[in-house]
Protein backbone atom coordinates (compact mmCIF):
# COMPACT_ATOMS: atom_id res chain seq x y z
CA UNK A 1 0.00 0.00 0.00
CA UNK A 2 1.96 2.96 -1.17
CA UNK A 3 -0.34 5.50 -2.59
CA UNK A 4 -4.19 6.62 -1.28
CA UNK A 5 -5.41 4.59 -4.53
CA UNK A 6 -4.86 1.35 -2.47
CA UNK A 7 -6.78 2.55 0.41
CA UNK A 8 -9.72 3.33 -2.80
CA UNK A 9 -9.30 -0.52 -3.87
CA UNK A 10 -9.59 -1.73 -0.28
CA UNK A 11 -13.17 0.46 0.42
CA UNK A 12 -14.51 -1.08 -2.78
CA UNK A 13 -13.74 -4.68 -1.36
CA UNK A 14 -14.63 -4.00 2.11
CA UNK A 15 -17.04 -1.40 2.10
CA UNK A 16 -20.83 -2.82 3.51
CA UNK A 17 -22.99 -0.17 1.78
CA UNK A 18 -23.01 2.19 -1.16
CA UNK A 19 -23.58 4.85 1.39
CA UNK A 20 -20.40 3.88 3.01
CA UNK A 21 -18.28 3.36 -0.07
CA UNK A 22 -18.69 7.07 -1.07
CA UNK A 23 -17.88 8.64 2.50
CA UNK A 24 -14.71 6.25 2.38
CA UNK A 25 -13.90 7.65 -0.83
CA UNK A 26 -14.16 11.15 -0.04
CA UNK A 27 -11.98 10.55 2.31
CA UNK A 28 -9.68 9.09 0.07
CA UNK A 29 -9.52 11.99 -2.39
CA UNK A 30 -8.95 14.12 0.70
CA UNK A 31 -6.03 11.81 1.45
CA UNK A 32 -4.58 11.66 -1.85
CA UNK A 33 -5.37 15.74 -2.84
CA UNK A 34 -3.43 16.67 1.09
CA UNK A 35 -0.36 14.40 -0.92
CA UNK A 36 -0.33 16.81 -3.91
CA UNK A 37 -0.92 19.91 -2.29
CA UNK A 38 2.74 21.40 -1.72
CA UNK A 39 4.03 20.92 1.56
CA UNK A 40 6.00 24.07 3.41
CA UNK A 41 9.13 23.19 3.82
CA UNK A 42 11.98 21.31 2.67
CA UNK A 43 11.43 17.92 -0.07
CA UNK A 44 13.20 15.23 1.45
CA UNK A 45 10.89 16.37 5.09
CA UNK A 46 7.74 15.56 2.94
CA UNK A 47 9.30 11.84 1.47
CA UNK A 48 10.41 10.97 5.57
CA UNK A 49 6.56 12.28 6.59
CA UNK A 50 4.80 10.27 3.40
CA UNK A 51 6.83 7.02 4.73
CA UNK A 52 6.20 7.38 8.42
CA UNK A 53 2.56 7.71 7.51
CA UNK A 54 1.94 4.89 5.08
CA UNK A 55 3.89 2.96 7.93
CA UNK A 56 1.12 4.08 10.44
CA UNK A 57 -1.89 3.16 7.87
CA UNK A 58 -0.23 -0.64 7.28
CA UNK A 59 -0.04 -1.33 10.93
CA UNK A 60 -3.83 -0.08 11.05
CA UNK A 61 -5.12 -1.78 8.41
CA UNK A 62 -3.21 -4.77 8.84
CA UNK A 63 -5.27 -7.30 10.61
CA UNK A 64 -8.66 -6.27 8.20
CA UNK A 65 -7.27 -6.74 4.77
CA UNK A 66 -4.77 -9.63 5.22
CA UNK A 67 -7.63 -11.59 7.08
CA UNK A 68 -9.59 -14.56 4.88
CA UNK A 69 -12.80 -13.46 7.16
CA UNK A 70 -13.72 -9.91 7.40
CA UNK A 71 -13.97 -9.18 11.17
CA UNK A 72 -14.97 -5.59 12.63
CA UNK A 73 -16.56 -2.07 10.88
CA UNK A 74 -15.21 -0.78 8.06
CA UNK A 75 -15.06 2.57 9.65
CA UNK A 76 -11.64 0.93 11.12
CA UNK A 77 -10.62 1.97 7.55
CA UNK A 78 -11.87 5.75 7.68
CA UNK A 79 -9.51 5.41 11.08
CA UNK A 80 -6.57 4.19 8.90
CA UNK A 81 -7.15 7.78 5.71
CA UNK A 82 -7.78 9.72 9.26
CA UNK A 83 -4.13 8.75 10.42
CA UNK A 84 -2.67 9.81 6.90
CA UNK A 85 -4.95 13.40 6.91
CA UNK A 86 -4.40 14.05 10.56
CA UNK A 87 -0.92 13.42 10.50
CA UNK A 88 -0.10 15.88 7.55
CA UNK A 89 -1.65 18.02 9.13
CA UNK A 90 -0.57 18.32 12.51
CA UNK A 91 2.98 18.06 11.42
CA UNK A 92 2.42 21.24 9.19
CA UNK A 93 1.33 22.98 11.80
CA UNK A 94 3.73 21.94 14.57
CA UNK A 95 7.02 20.58 13.27
CA UNK A 96 9.64 23.43 14.29
CA UNK A 97 11.26 22.59 10.83
CA UNK A 98 8.26 24.06 9.16
CA UNK A 99 9.23 27.11 9.98
CA UNK A 100 12.52 27.31 9.20
CA UNK A 101 13.34 29.86 6.28
CA UNK A 102 14.91 28.93 3.15
CA UNK A 103 18.22 28.68 2.09
CA UNK A 104 19.26 30.49 -1.24
CA UNK A 105 20.94 28.41 -3.64
CA UNK A 106 23.15 29.62 -6.11
CA UNK A 107 22.66 28.20 -9.94
CA UNK A 108 24.76 25.44 -10.11
CA UNK A 109 27.38 24.88 -12.33
CA UNK A 110 28.66 21.58 -11.88
CA UNK A 111 24.51 20.38 -12.62
CA UNK A 112 23.92 19.98 -8.59
CA UNK A 113 22.33 22.51 -6.32
CA UNK A 114 24.78 23.13 -3.59
CA UNK A 115 23.40 25.65 -1.28
CA UNK A 116 25.62 28.58 -0.64
CA UNK A 117 27.44 28.97 3.01
CA UNK A 118 25.58 31.46 5.25
CA UNK A 119 28.25 34.27 6.43
CA UNK A 120 28.31 34.64 10.02
CA UNK A 121 27.26 37.04 11.80
CA UNK A 122 28.80 40.16 12.64
CA UNK A 123 29.67 40.62 16.18
CA UNK A 124 27.77 43.68 17.97
CA UNK A 125 30.28 46.27 18.35
CA UNK A 126 29.92 48.06 21.63
CA UNK A 127 31.19 51.25 23.51
CA UNK A 128 34.61 50.92 25.39
CA UNK A 129 33.16 52.46 28.57
CA UNK A 130 30.46 49.67 28.85
CA UNK A 131 32.43 47.26 28.87
CA UNK A 132 36.09 47.81 29.93
CA UNK A 133 35.32 50.67 32.26
CA UNK A 134 38.98 50.87 33.54
CA UNK A 135 40.46 51.14 30.23
CA UNK A 136 40.47 55.37 30.54
CA UNK A 137 42.34 57.18 27.72
CA UNK A 138 45.98 59.29 28.54
CA UNK A 139 46.71 62.65 27.03
CA UNK A 140 49.42 62.40 24.71
CA UNK A 141 50.73 65.61 23.96
CA UNK A 142 51.94 66.63 20.20
CA UNK A 143 54.68 65.59 18.53
CA UNK A 144 57.26 67.41 16.19
CA UNK A 145 56.84 66.18 13.37
CA UNK A 146 60.65 64.96 13.15
CA UNK A 147 60.31 62.50 16.23
CA UNK A 148 57.15 60.85 14.82
CA UNK A 149 57.49 57.06 14.53
CA UNK A 150 54.69 55.95 11.59
CA UNK A 151 52.90 52.92 11.36
CA UNK A 152 55.08 50.70 8.83
CA UNK A 153 51.76 48.91 7.28
CA UNK A 154 48.51 49.97 5.14
CA UNK A 155 45.56 52.00 6.56
CA UNK A 156 42.96 50.02 8.57
CA UNK A 157 39.43 49.49 7.75
CA UNK A 158 37.88 50.55 11.57
CA UNK A 159 33.88 50.02 10.20
CA UNK A 160 34.41 46.86 11.61
CA UNK A 161 35.84 47.80 15.59
CA UNK A 162 38.72 48.14 16.56
CA UNK A 163 40.22 45.38 19.25
CA UNK A 164 41.97 46.62 22.28
CA UNK A 165 45.09 44.74 23.74
CA UNK A 166 45.72 43.58 27.19
CA UNK A 167 48.51 43.23 29.10
CA UNK A 168 49.08 39.72 30.52
CA UNK A 169 51.26 38.41 33.34
CA UNK A 170 52.88 40.11 36.29
CA UNK A 171 56.61 41.12 36.86
CA UNK A 172 58.61 39.13 40.16
CA UNK A 173 61.58 39.27 42.15
CA UNK A 174 63.03 36.54 40.27
CA UNK A 175 62.95 38.23 37.08
CA UNK A 176 64.18 41.74 38.59
CA UNK A 177 66.80 39.34 40.18
CA UNK A 178 68.38 37.97 36.93
CA UNK A 179 67.92 41.62 35.48
CA UNK A 180 70.58 42.94 38.42
CA UNK A 181 72.78 39.77 37.96
CA UNK A 182 73.22 40.57 34.28
CA UNK A 183 73.82 44.10 34.78
CA UNK A 184 76.56 43.08 37.52
CA UNK A 185 74.77 44.70 40.98
CA UNK A 186 75.97 42.89 44.22
CA UNK A 187 73.43 44.51 47.01
CA UNK A 188 70.74 43.19 47.93
CA UNK A 189 67.50 43.29 46.08
CA UNK A 190 64.36 44.82 47.95
CA UNK A 191 61.37 44.80 47.30
CA UNK A 192 59.41 48.44 47.04
CA UNK A 193 55.55 50.10 47.48
CA UNK A 194 55.85 50.18 43.09
CA UNK A 195 58.42 47.22 42.86
CA UNK A 196 61.55 46.08 43.61
CA UNK A 197 64.69 48.29 43.32
CA UNK A 198 68.31 47.78 43.87
CA UNK A 199 71.66 50.11 44.25
CA UNK A 200 74.87 50.30 44.83
CA UNK A 201 78.43 53.01 44.43
CA UNK A 202 75.80 55.46 42.23
CA UNK A 203 74.25 53.22 40.35
CA UNK A 204 70.58 51.99 40.22
CA UNK A 205 67.78 49.88 38.67
CA UNK A 206 64.21 49.44 39.61
CA UNK A 207 61.27 47.46 38.23
CA UNK A 208 57.94 48.99 38.76
CA UNK A 209 54.79 46.76 38.73
CA UNK A 210 53.58 48.16 35.60
CA UNK A 211 56.44 46.61 33.78
CA UNK A 212 58.58 49.52 33.15
CA UNK A 213 62.73 49.10 34.06
CA UNK A 214 65.04 52.05 34.51
CA UNK A 215 68.39 52.29 35.49
CA UNK A 216 70.83 55.27 36.17
CA UNK A 217 74.32 55.40 36.60
CA UNK A 218 75.36 58.92 38.29
CA UNK A 219 79.09 58.28 37.94
CA UNK A 220 79.64 56.07 34.70
CA UNK A 221 83.65 57.37 34.82
CA UNK A 222 84.57 53.55 35.48
CA UNK A 223 82.60 52.01 33.06
CA UNK A 224 83.68 54.40 30.05
CA UNK A 225 86.88 54.65 27.90
CA UNK A 226 89.28 56.83 26.88
CA UNK A 227 88.19 57.33 22.91
CA UNK A 228 85.26 58.81 21.36
CA UNK A 229 82.67 56.68 20.06
CA UNK A 230 80.27 57.11 16.51
CA UNK A 231 76.61 56.43 16.64
CA UNK A 232 77.47 52.73 15.07
CA UNK A 233 79.19 52.54 18.61
CA UNK A 234 76.34 54.09 20.55
CA UNK A 235 74.21 51.72 18.88
CA UNK A 236 76.45 48.39 20.05
CA UNK A 237 76.71 49.82 23.55
CA UNK A 238 73.18 49.65 24.15
CA UNK A 239 72.31 46.74 21.97
CA UNK A 240 74.95 45.30 25.14
CA UNK A 241 73.12 46.89 28.09
CA UNK A 242 70.27 45.12 26.83
CA UNK A 243 71.02 41.79 26.57
CA UNK A 244 72.87 41.91 30.01
CA UNK A 245 69.65 43.17 31.39
CA UNK A 246 67.63 40.57 29.63
CA UNK A 247 65.59 43.38 28.12
CA UNK A 248 63.65 43.11 24.82
CA UNK A 249 65.68 44.28 21.66
CA UNK A 250 62.72 45.55 19.01
CA UNK A 251 64.36 45.59 15.92
CA UNK A 252 66.58 48.11 14.26
CA UNK A 253 67.16 51.51 16.88
CA UNK A 254 67.00 55.34 15.69
CA UNK A 255 70.38 57.35 16.67
CA UNK A 256 70.10 60.25 17.45
CA UNK A 257 73.08 62.88 18.65
CA UNK A 258 72.51 64.67 21.69
CA UNK A 259 75.08 66.86 24.14
CA UNK A 260 77.76 64.70 25.35
CA UNK A 261 76.70 61.74 23.63
CA UNK A 262 73.50 58.99 22.06
CA UNK A 263 70.05 58.64 22.78
CA UNK A 264 69.54 55.25 21.30
CA UNK A 265 65.61 54.59 20.77
CA UNK A 266 63.61 51.37 20.00
CA UNK A 267 60.45 51.08 19.49
CA UNK A 268 57.83 47.96 19.90
CA UNK A 269 55.47 47.32 17.09
CA UNK A 270 52.01 45.56 17.14
CA UNK A 271 50.44 44.53 13.61
CA UNK A 272 52.70 47.06 12.22
CA UNK A 273 51.74 49.98 14.45
CA UNK A 274 54.18 51.71 17.41
CA UNK A 275 53.92 52.03 20.66
CA UNK A 276 54.11 55.49 20.63
CA UNK A 277 54.44 56.08 24.36
CA UNK A 278 56.37 52.81 25.16
CA UNK A 279 59.72 53.09 23.73
CA UNK A 280 63.21 51.76 24.99
CA UNK A 281 65.67 54.47 25.80
CA UNK A 282 68.96 54.03 25.82
CA UNK A 283 71.56 57.39 26.78
CA UNK A 284 75.03 56.70 25.65
CA UNK A 285 77.73 58.70 26.43
CA UNK A 286 80.16 59.94 23.92
CA UNK A 287 82.54 57.58 25.59
CA UNK A 288 80.99 54.54 25.33
CA UNK A 289 78.96 54.72 28.96
CA UNK A 290 75.12 53.71 29.72
CA UNK A 291 74.03 56.99 31.82
CA UNK A 292 70.10 55.95 31.67
CA UNK A 293 68.06 53.71 30.40
CA UNK A 294 64.10 53.09 30.17
CA UNK A 295 62.27 49.82 29.37
CA UNK A 296 59.86 47.53 29.57
CA UNK A 297 60.14 43.80 30.34
CA UNK A 298 58.02 41.68 28.14
CA UNK A 299 53.80 40.78 29.11
CA UNK A 300 51.49 38.58 26.91
CA UNK A 301 49.00 40.38 25.09
CA UNK A 302 45.38 39.57 25.04
CA UNK A 303 42.73 40.73 22.68
CA UNK A 304 39.78 42.51 25.06
CA UNK A 305 37.14 42.55 22.03
CA UNK A 306 36.01 44.56 19.27
CA UNK A 307 34.92 48.16 19.89
CA UNK A 308 33.42 50.93 18.55
CA UNK A 309 35.83 53.28 16.98
CA UNK A 310 36.22 57.12 15.72
CA UNK A 311 36.68 57.20 11.59
CA UNK A 312 39.43 59.15 10.68
CA UNK A 313 37.68 61.83 9.35
CA UNK A 314 36.21 62.20 12.72
CA UNK A 315 39.69 61.85 14.15
CA UNK A 316 40.68 64.90 11.70
CA UNK A 317 38.01 66.83 13.21
CA UNK A 318 38.78 66.38 16.46
CA UNK A 319 42.68 67.10 16.49
CA UNK A 320 41.38 70.26 14.29
CA UNK A 321 38.95 71.22 17.35
CA UNK A 322 41.49 71.48 19.24
CA UNK A 323 43.36 74.53 17.21
CA UNK A 324 45.61 73.95 14.11
CA UNK A 325 45.24 72.11 10.47
CA UNK A 326 45.15 68.30 10.07
CA UNK A 327 44.91 66.54 6.95
CA UNK A 328 45.76 63.31 7.22
CA UNK A 329 45.60 60.33 10.27
CA UNK A 330 47.32 57.22 10.86
CA UNK A 331 46.25 54.72 14.07
CA UNK A 332 49.13 53.87 16.33
CA UNK A 333 49.19 51.69 19.75
CA UNK A 334 49.52 54.10 23.29
CA UNK A 335 50.27 51.97 26.49
CA UNK A 336 47.42 53.18 28.95
CA UNK A 337 47.19 51.73 32.36
CA UNK A 338 43.62 50.91 34.58
CA UNK A 339 43.24 49.71 38.02
CA UNK A 340 45.71 46.92 38.23
CA UNK A 341 45.18 46.36 34.41
CA UNK A 342 47.75 47.64 31.17
CA UNK A 343 46.38 48.10 28.17
CA UNK A 344 47.24 48.86 24.77
CA UNK A 345 44.55 51.64 22.95
CA UNK A 346 44.60 52.22 19.61
CA UNK A 347 45.04 55.96 18.81
CA UNK A 348 44.88 58.07 15.65
CA UNK A 349 48.23 59.76 14.91
CA UNK A 350 46.71 62.82 13.35
CA UNK A 351 49.18 65.14 10.77
CA UNK A 352 48.90 68.58 10.45
CA UNK A 353 50.31 71.99 11.69
CA UNK A 354 49.45 73.08 15.20
CA UNK A 355 48.30 77.02 16.11
CA UNK A 356 51.50 78.23 15.78
CA UNK A 357 52.63 76.58 12.14
CA UNK A 358 54.72 73.83 13.51
CA UNK A 359 54.49 70.48 11.61
CA UNK A 360 53.43 68.00 14.30
CA UNK A 361 51.34 64.95 15.01
CA UNK A 362 48.71 65.19 17.59
CA UNK A 363 46.47 61.99 19.19
CA UNK A 364 43.15 61.00 19.45
CA UNK A 365 41.79 58.21 21.38
CA UNK A 366 40.19 55.67 18.58
CA UNK A 367 37.72 54.13 20.56
CA UNK A 368 34.32 55.71 21.34
CA UNK A 369 32.91 56.00 24.80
Amino acid sequence: MTRAIDIKQLIAEEASTPSEKRALEQMASLVEKTFQDDVPYRPEFKAQLRRQLMTQARRQLTPWYRRTAFVGSSVAVAAAALVLVVGMNMWQKQSPEAELPQVAQAPSTTGTNTPEPIAPAEPERISLVSAVKDAQPVFVPDQDLAMVTPPRGASVDVSRGLGLQQLTGRTDMDQFRLMARGLAFRGESRRTAEGYEVSEEGRSLSLLDNGKVVYADENPAASQGAVAIDADAAKTAAYRFLDRARLPIPGQPEVKEETGGFAVVYTEYLEERPVINAQTLVLVTDRGAVVKAEAYVPLGLKLQGSFEALTAAEAIAAATSRGGSFERAELVWVRTEGEETIYLQPYWQVFGTDSGGKAVARYVPALKR
